[in-house]
């Protein structure tokens, strides 16, 4: 994408115009504002910005369209004769905001008007709270400022723009972390009468019984879907799995085919890291869709996140919506997460179950849900990666490790884990490159079998210095028990722990 950020000229007002009846119309999300008499917002201080010093107004252009504008103001001086700037308004289309021109856009500006700079979003708005937090964290490496104002009901950034040195704080230039100014592409999501691809990239289709592939598409016909499925999605081997031959296939197809607007996996299982040198990123990179699936599918979200730039989503597999009851709070997880474009807050399900319900002979156990656990307080607000613990720990290494800096963590682990074993997978993903940046910590809920209690969980958590300042929460409605909810890896989650047992608050920003 091309695209150019130019100082609005005189003949460029009735554009900027235009543009900010739309800003308007979102903000009217977060206050209460109203039209005149002749339908318009208006803005009243819009002539300033050509009469007054002091006040710059930018445009920005995405492949030749009109996609967004800042409007700066200078506000004081420091005691030293230094400026210092706000950022009076910023807006970005809709189509543009998830292809990164927001952040390339803010950078120019900062860039632009060395100084100090505060930059302030009202309380209710929590996407721009989390857009700016990012960014900012981004520019100055984290050395930045979140303050209070009389007069302003919001948190507002303060930190200092120009040479890479004074942004961070430093002496010398230090290279900018590899993920740091790296901005994933978020798929389109799913609408009605869209198809959603079923493929095997781990375990094979054959090992669900007909009549739960049969309700498994029904469940997703009725969200309006269209299924298909991958030509080799029964092929079967010694070990309940097929070729890295046909599976690449089968995800190259459905990335291909442009009828194709969102692909489901079976199964987990163990082989899924098999794939990961085999599939084409340039391909998945040009043809973005929305891919899904959970446990050892974990591997495939975070190595496309880390190599093409796409948004994965951890979520229900295709054999989840064969569930006979229960299944309420993964479909609407599900659709909040794929089929809706709003950020949305997570929370605790009742009851949850650890059963194995795709047996007709179990019976079904709910067990009333006690809520999360807050293990270390605090707020975090960053980019999502993780999944099944173990699964992610596998790419530790390699190329497909996508980088911890300034991320919020999702880990979870099955029945097959103990206290032990997760406190030496945990250990070993403290150990990777870029942890020292990880903003925050959630971790799923675990499988009875694990013999994981509160207590050793926060053990575990609190023996390692690293974590130390860092927000943990627990038993979190993801992983390996059921329901699950849905989260996009590569996409944005903002975590407030308070210091107690309960009113932990994640939501997911970005998706």
């Amino acid at each position: 994408m091309q695209y150019a950020i130019e100082q609005a000229a005189i003949g460029h007002k009735l554009v900027l115009r235009h543009l900010l009846e739309l800003y308007t119309y979102d903000m009217s999300g977060y206050e209460a504002l109203n039209v005149d008499e002749h339908g318009l917002y208006g803005y009243r201080y819009l002539d300033h910005y050509w009469t007054e010093t002091g006040r710059f107004a930018f445009l920005l252009k995405a492949d030749g369209h009109w996609a967004g504008f800042a409007l700066i103001r200078s506000i004081g001086e420091e005691a030293d004769g230094a400026d210092i700037y706000s950022m009076a308004e910023f807006f970005i289309m809709k189509h543009y905001r998830h292809k990164g021109l927001g952040e390339r856009l803010a950078v120019a500006m900062f860039d632009r008007f060395p100084g100090k700079w505060k930059v302030g979003q009202m309380e209710a708005n929590v996407p721009a709270q989390a857009f700016w937090r990012s960014v900012i964290g981004s520019y100055t490496n984290g050395n930045y400022a979140e303050i209070r104002e009389s007069g302003w009901d919001g948190p507002i950034q303060t930190f200092i723009s120009g040479s890479r040195s004074e942004r961070t704080g430093g002496g010398h230039p230090t290279p900018t972390p590899p993920s740091a100014r790296t901005t994933e592409t978020i798929p389109a999501k799913l609408k009605p009468w869209d198809e959603i691809r079923i493929v095997a990239p781990s375990k094979s289709m054959s090992r669900l019984l007909p009549e739960h592939v049969a309700l498994a598409k029904q469940r997703l016909e009725q969200l309006g879907l269209r299924v298909t499925f991958g030509k080799h999605v029964m092929e079967t081997d010694a070990f309940d799995s097929s070729t890295v031959e046909t599976r690449i296939a089968d995800l190259h197809d459905a990335f291909r085919d442009p009828n194709v607007k969102g692909i489901l996996a079976v199964l987990g299982g163990e082989n899924c890291n098999q794939l990961l040198r085999r599939l084409d990123y340039a391909l998945i990179r040009e043809n973005p869709k929305i891919l899904c699936g959970y446990s050892d599918i974990t591997a495939l979200g975070n190595a496309i996140a880390a190599k093409a730039g796409l948004v994965t989503y951890s979520g229900p597999n295709f054999s989840s919506f064969a569930m006979p009851e229960g299944l309420s709070y993964t479909r609407e997880g599900f659709v909040r997460c794929l089929m809706q474009e709003a950020p949305f807050e997570i929370r605790p399900a009742a009851v949850w179950s650890d059963d194995p319900w795709y047996r007709s002979d179990a019976p079904r156990t709910f067990i009333p849900n006690d809520g999360w656990t807050v293990i270390q307080p605090g707020e975090a607000t960053g980019k999502i990666i993780g999944g099944n613990l173990c699964t992610l720990n596998l790419l530790q290494g390699t190329e497909f490790m996508p980088s911890l800096d300034g991320s919020v963590l999702f880990v979870e682990d099955d029945y097959i884990v103990s206290p032990e074993t997760f406190d030496r997978d945990l250990q070993s993903l403290i150990h990777q490159p870029g942890f020292e940046g990880v903003k925050g910590i959630v971790i799923g809920r675990f499988q009875i079998g694990s013999r994981m209690t509160p207590d050793k969980l926060a053990a575990i958590v609190r023996s390692k210095p690293e974590l130390a300042g860092i927000p943990v929460i627990a038993d979190v409605d993801f992983g390996h028990t059921t329901p699950q909810l849905t989260f996009p890896i590569g996409g944005t989650a903002a975590l407030a722990a308070p210091d107690g047992e309960e009113g932990a608050k994640l939501t997911i920003v970005d998706h």
